[in-house]
Protein backbone atom coordinates (compact mmCIF):
# COMPACT_ATOMS: atom_id res chain seq x y z
CA UNK A 1 0.00 0.00 0.00
CA UNK A 2 2.85 2.38 -0.69
CA UNK A 3 2.59 5.28 -3.07
CA UNK A 4 -0.43 6.80 -1.31
CA UNK A 5 -0.88 10.33 -2.67
CA UNK A 6 -1.71 13.42 -0.65
CA UNK A 7 -5.04 13.65 -2.44
CA UNK A 8 -5.92 10.12 -1.37
CA UNK A 9 -4.89 10.84 2.21
CA UNK A 10 -7.28 13.78 2.33
CA UNK A 11 -10.01 11.77 0.65
CA UNK A 12 -9.49 8.91 3.08
CA UNK A 13 -9.60 11.29 6.05
CA UNK A 14 -12.96 12.63 4.89
CA UNK A 15 -14.30 9.11 4.49
CA UNK A 16 -13.02 8.13 7.93
CA UNK A 17 -14.73 11.18 9.42
CA UNK A 18 -17.91 10.30 7.61
CA UNK A 19 -18.11 6.61 8.38
CA UNK A 20 -15.93 5.73 11.31
CA UNK A 21 -15.13 8.63 13.59
CA UNK A 22 -18.45 10.45 13.52
CA UNK A 23 -21.03 8.62 15.68
CA UNK A 24 -23.89 10.51 14.05
CA UNK A 25 -23.12 8.64 10.84
CA UNK A 26 -23.64 5.18 12.30
CA UNK A 27 -26.87 4.67 10.36
CA UNK A 28 -24.90 4.95 7.11
CA UNK A 29 -23.52 1.48 7.86
CA UNK A 30 -26.95 -0.03 7.28
CA UNK A 31 -27.77 1.18 3.78
CA UNK A 32 -29.81 -1.25 1.71
CA UNK A 33 -27.59 -3.40 -0.56
CA UNK A 34 -27.71 -2.76 -4.30
CA UNK A 35 -30.01 -5.43 -5.73
CA UNK A 36 -28.03 -8.24 -7.34
CA UNK A 37 -24.66 -6.89 -6.24
CA UNK A 38 -24.61 -8.03 -2.62
CA UNK A 39 -21.46 -9.78 -1.44
CA UNK A 40 -23.22 -13.14 -1.06
CA UNK A 41 -24.43 -12.96 -4.68
CA UNK A 42 -21.11 -11.95 -6.22
CA UNK A 43 -18.84 -14.02 -3.97
CA UNK A 44 -20.40 -17.26 -2.72
CA UNK A 45 -19.66 -17.83 0.95
CA UNK A 46 -21.17 -18.41 4.35
CA UNK A 47 -22.48 -16.17 7.08
CA UNK A 48 -20.73 -17.29 10.26
CA UNK A 49 -22.34 -16.52 13.62
CA UNK A 50 -21.04 -16.66 17.17
CA UNK A 51 -21.83 -15.03 20.49
CA UNK A 52 -20.54 -11.67 19.24
CA UNK A 53 -22.59 -11.53 16.05
CA UNK A 54 -21.90 -12.59 12.47
CA UNK A 55 -19.50 -11.98 9.59
CA UNK A 56 -18.96 -13.33 6.08
CA UNK A 57 -16.54 -16.13 5.23
CA UNK A 58 -15.38 -17.28 1.82
CA UNK A 59 -13.56 -20.61 1.50
CA UNK A 60 -11.69 -22.06 -1.47
CA UNK A 61 -10.00 -25.45 -1.58
CA UNK A 62 -7.12 -26.32 -3.89
CA UNK A 63 -5.62 -29.74 -4.55
CA UNK A 64 -1.96 -30.00 -3.62
CA UNK A 65 -1.23 -30.49 -7.32
CA UNK A 66 -2.47 -26.95 -8.03
CA UNK A 67 0.19 -24.84 -9.76
CA UNK A 68 0.82 -21.19 -8.97
CA UNK A 69 3.92 -19.32 -10.04
CA UNK A 70 5.35 -22.56 -11.40
CA UNK A 71 5.10 -24.17 -7.95
CA UNK A 72 2.83 -26.98 -6.81
CA UNK A 73 1.16 -26.23 -3.49
CA UNK A 74 2.19 -29.70 -2.36
CA UNK A 75 5.85 -28.70 -2.79
CA UNK A 76 5.53 -27.09 0.64
CA UNK A 77 6.03 -30.59 2.05
CA UNK A 78 9.40 -30.80 0.28
CA UNK A 79 10.92 -27.96 2.30
CA UNK A 80 13.54 -29.58 4.53
CA UNK A 81 14.73 -28.68 8.01
CA UNK A 82 17.94 -27.09 6.77
CA UNK A 83 15.98 -24.69 4.55
CA UNK A 84 13.73 -23.64 7.42
CA UNK A 85 16.83 -23.13 9.55
CA UNK A 86 18.32 -20.80 6.93
CA UNK A 87 15.06 -18.92 6.41
CA UNK A 88 14.02 -18.36 10.00
CA UNK A 89 16.45 -20.13 12.33
CA UNK A 90 13.99 -22.85 13.27
CA UNK A 91 14.50 -26.37 11.94
CA UNK A 92 11.40 -27.84 13.54
CA UNK A 93 8.60 -26.14 11.64
CA UNK A 94 5.63 -28.28 10.62
CA UNK A 95 4.05 -27.24 7.32
CA UNK A 96 0.71 -28.63 8.48
CA UNK A 97 0.76 -26.19 11.42
CA UNK A 98 1.72 -23.23 9.26
CA UNK A 99 -0.63 -20.48 8.10
CA UNK A 100 -0.23 -17.92 5.33
CA UNK A 101 -1.78 -14.59 6.29
CA UNK A 102 -2.62 -11.35 4.51
CA UNK A 103 -4.94 -8.50 5.48
CA UNK A 104 -6.77 -5.75 3.62
CA UNK A 105 -7.34 -2.69 5.75
CA UNK A 106 -9.03 0.69 6.06
CA UNK A 107 -5.73 2.58 6.26
CA UNK A 108 -1.98 2.50 5.87
CA UNK A 109 -0.86 2.38 9.49
CA UNK A 110 -1.45 -0.13 12.27
CA UNK A 111 -2.77 2.54 14.64
CA UNK A 112 -6.02 2.31 16.56
CA UNK A 113 -8.08 3.90 13.79
CA UNK A 114 -7.19 1.25 11.22
CA UNK A 115 -9.24 -1.92 10.90
CA UNK A 116 -8.52 -5.14 8.99
CA UNK A 117 -11.82 -5.59 7.18
CA UNK A 118 -10.53 -8.69 5.38
CA UNK A 119 -8.13 -11.32 6.67
CA UNK A 120 -7.10 -14.17 4.42
CA UNK A 121 -5.66 -17.37 5.87
CA UNK A 122 -4.17 -20.24 3.89
CA UNK A 123 -3.26 -23.63 5.37
CA UNK A 124 -2.94 -27.31 4.51
CA UNK A 125 -5.54 -29.75 5.77
CA UNK A 126 -6.86 -33.11 4.55
CA UNK A 127 -4.63 -33.16 1.47
CA UNK A 128 -5.87 -29.73 0.37
CA UNK A 129 -4.68 -26.16 0.55
CA UNK A 130 -7.58 -24.32 2.16
CA UNK A 131 -7.91 -20.58 1.76
CA UNK A 132 -10.37 -18.86 4.07
CA UNK A 133 -11.23 -15.18 3.88
CA UNK A 134 -12.81 -13.49 6.88
CA UNK A 135 -14.75 -10.46 5.60
CA UNK A 136 -16.25 -7.69 7.71
CA UNK A 137 -19.36 -6.40 5.94
CA UNK A 138 -19.55 -3.56 8.45
CA UNK A 139 -17.78 -2.32 11.55
CA UNK A 140 -20.09 -4.12 13.95
CA UNK A 141 -18.84 -7.42 12.48
CA UNK A 142 -15.26 -6.93 13.68
CA UNK A 143 -15.73 -8.63 17.06
CA UNK A 144 -17.31 -11.84 15.69
CA UNK A 145 -14.67 -11.96 12.96
CA UNK A 146 -11.81 -11.64 15.44
CA UNK A 147 -13.40 -14.21 17.74
CA UNK A 148 -13.42 -16.71 14.86
CA UNK A 149 -9.88 -15.80 13.86
CA UNK A 150 -8.49 -16.14 17.38
CA UNK A 151 -8.32 -19.99 17.58
CA UNK A 152 -6.75 -20.13 14.11
CA UNK A 153 -3.85 -17.98 15.30
CA UNK A 154 -3.60 -19.74 18.66
CA UNK A 155 -3.40 -23.22 17.13
CA UNK A 156 -0.85 -22.38 14.45
CA UNK A 157 2.85 -22.96 14.99
CA UNK A 158 4.07 -20.46 12.40
CA UNK A 159 2.79 -17.68 10.15
CA UNK A 160 4.04 -16.58 6.73
CA UNK A 161 3.40 -12.96 5.68
CA UNK A 162 4.74 -10.18 3.48
CA UNK A 163 5.56 -7.16 5.64
CA UNK A 164 3.50 -8.79 8.38
CA UNK A 165 6.04 -8.12 11.11
CA UNK A 166 5.65 -4.40 10.61
CA UNK A 167 2.00 -4.23 9.59
CA UNK A 168 -0.43 -7.18 9.58
CA UNK A 169 0.41 -8.82 12.90
CA UNK A 170 0.77 -5.56 14.91
CA UNK A 171 -2.52 -4.37 13.42
CA UNK A 172 -4.36 -7.56 14.36
CA UNK A 173 -2.85 -7.42 17.84
CA UNK A 174 -4.13 -3.85 18.19
CA UNK A 175 -7.61 -4.85 17.05
CA UNK A 176 -7.71 -7.84 19.41
CA UNK A 177 -6.82 -5.52 22.28
CA UNK A 178 -9.39 -2.92 21.23
CA UNK A 179 -12.05 -5.63 21.31
CA UNK A 180 -10.81 -6.97 24.66
CA UNK A 181 -9.62 -10.27 23.25
CA UNK A 182 -6.39 -11.79 24.50
CA UNK A 183 -5.34 -14.51 22.06
CA UNK A 184 -2.47 -16.67 23.26
CA UNK A 185 -0.24 -16.55 20.22
CA UNK A 186 3.24 -18.00 20.03
CA UNK A 187 4.00 -17.90 16.34
CA UNK A 188 7.27 -18.35 14.50
CA UNK A 189 7.08 -15.57 11.93
CA UNK A 190 8.47 -15.84 8.39
CA UNK A 191 8.19 -12.40 6.83
CA UNK A 192 9.04 -12.95 3.18
CA UNK A 193 9.51 -9.22 2.51
CA UNK A 194 12.77 -9.27 4.46
CA UNK A 195 13.98 -12.33 2.57
CA UNK A 196 13.01 -10.72 -0.75
CA UNK A 197 15.10 -7.68 0.11
CA UNK A 198 18.10 -9.85 0.92
CA UNK A 199 17.93 -11.51 -2.49
CA UNK A 200 16.60 -8.82 -4.81
CA UNK A 201 16.95 -5.32 -3.37
CA UNK A 202 18.42 -3.25 -6.18
CA UNK A 203 17.71 -5.95 -8.76
CA UNK A 204 14.11 -4.98 -9.46
CA UNK A 205 12.27 -1.67 -9.32
CA UNK A 206 11.12 -2.48 -5.79
CA UNK A 207 10.39 -5.45 -3.56
CA UNK A 208 6.62 -5.12 -3.41
CA UNK A 209 4.78 -8.41 -3.48
CA UNK A 210 3.30 -7.71 -6.92
CA UNK A 211 6.74 -6.95 -8.34
CA UNK A 212 8.32 -10.10 -6.92
CA UNK A 213 5.33 -12.17 -8.02
CA UNK A 214 5.80 -10.94 -11.58
CA UNK A 215 9.60 -10.96 -11.82
CA UNK A 216 10.37 -14.11 -9.83
CA UNK A 217 7.28 -16.30 -10.19
CA UNK A 218 6.23 -15.11 -13.64
CA UNK A 219 2.66 -14.41 -12.54
CA UNK A 220 1.05 -11.39 -14.16
CA UNK A 221 -2.29 -10.26 -12.79
CA UNK A 222 -4.93 -8.87 -15.12
CA UNK A 223 -7.73 -6.61 -13.91
CA UNK A 224 -6.21 -6.55 -10.43
CA UNK A 225 -7.11 -3.74 -8.05
CA UNK A 226 -4.05 -1.76 -6.87
CA UNK A 227 -3.47 -2.20 -3.15
CA UNK A 228 -3.41 1.54 -2.51
CA UNK A 229 -7.00 1.84 -3.78
CA UNK A 230 -8.43 -0.81 -1.48
CA UNK A 231 -9.15 1.36 1.61
CA UNK A 232 -11.18 3.86 -0.41
CA UNK A 233 -13.06 1.10 -2.21
CA UNK A 234 -14.06 -0.41 1.12
CA UNK A 235 -15.50 2.92 2.24
CA UNK A 236 -17.41 3.18 -1.02
CA UNK A 237 -18.76 -0.30 -0.38
CA UNK A 238 -19.96 0.80 3.07
CA UNK A 239 -21.69 3.73 1.43
CA UNK A 240 -23.31 1.97 -1.54
CA UNK A 241 -23.43 -1.68 -0.40
CA UNK A 242 -22.37 -2.54 -3.95
CA UNK A 243 -19.88 -5.40 -3.59
CA UNK A 244 -18.70 -5.37 -7.21
CA UNK A 245 -15.27 -4.01 -6.34
CA UNK A 246 -15.11 -6.06 -3.12
CA UNK A 247 -15.13 -9.12 -5.35
CA UNK A 248 -11.88 -7.83 -6.88
CA UNK A 249 -10.50 -7.11 -3.41
CA UNK A 250 -11.14 -10.68 -2.29
CA UNK A 251 -9.50 -11.98 -5.47
CA UNK A 252 -6.50 -9.71 -4.82
CA UNK A 253 -6.21 -11.04 -1.27
CA UNK A 254 -6.57 -14.65 -2.44
CA UNK A 255 -3.78 -14.28 -4.97
CA UNK A 256 -1.54 -12.62 -2.39
CA UNK A 257 -1.81 -15.72 -0.22
CA UNK A 258 -1.17 -18.10 -3.11
CA UNK A 259 1.90 -15.99 -3.91
CA UNK A 260 3.15 -16.35 -0.33
CA UNK A 261 2.99 -20.14 -0.55
CA UNK A 262 4.76 -20.21 -3.92
CA UNK A 263 7.44 -17.77 -2.76
CA UNK A 264 8.20 -19.83 0.33
CA UNK A 265 8.84 -22.89 -1.82
CA UNK A 266 10.94 -20.79 -4.21
CA UNK A 267 13.07 -19.40 -1.36
CA UNK A 268 13.60 -22.86 0.09
CA UNK A 269 15.22 -23.93 -3.17
CA UNK A 270 17.57 -20.93 -3.13
CA UNK A 271 19.11 -21.39 0.31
Amino acid sequence: MTGWSRWNEMDLKKLLDKYHLNPQKEDAFFEEPVQGREINVLVPGTEVSNEYGSFYMVENKYPLTYLYGGVRLGDLFDIDEASFDCLCGNMGLDVQKMIFLDTETTGLSSGTGTVAFLTGIGFIKDECFILRQYFMRDYHEEAPLLDALRPVLENAQSVVTYNGKSFDIPLLSTRFTANRFRPKMSLEHLDLLHISRLFWKGTYENCRLGTIEKEVLGEIRTDDIPGEQIPLEYFRYLDTRDASVMKKVLEHNLRDILTLSALLVHFSKMV
